[in-house]
């Protein structure tokens, strides 16, 4: 993905970024379009814009994939840390039964 000469770097860098907030890339598109839009109603060319809305989608669908993999991540995570607490609350019982005895 190029980027459009009305996007500045940092804003594009932003909407590349895997590490970078949601937040922070959903200003950085509100922004590359409304620089596109002013650009368009300056007499720019559509096509640009087109183009740069194709590259924005894809961008967003590949921060939507990174999401979900994350969300799958934190879920299992806390499968595994429930499992934990599990195992630990029957050592602690094993443990105080030998204690006992």
């Amino acid at each position: 993905l190029q980027k459009p000469a009305f996007a500045s770097e940092e804003q594009w860098s932003l909407l590349a970024s895997a590490e970078a907030l949601v937040s922070e890339s959903a200003a950085a598109a509100v922004a590359v379009v409304a620089s596109c839009a002013a650009r368009v109603s300056g007499g720019g060319s559509m096509e640009a814009c087109a183009a740069v809305e194709i590259e924005l989608r894809s961008m967003c669908e590949e921060k939507d994939r990174q999401l979900e993999f994350v969300q799958q991540e934190l879920q299992q995570v806390r499968l595994d840390a429930q499992s934990a607490q599990s195992q630990l609350a029957t050592y602690q019982d094993m443990r105080q039964e030998l204690q006992q005895a």
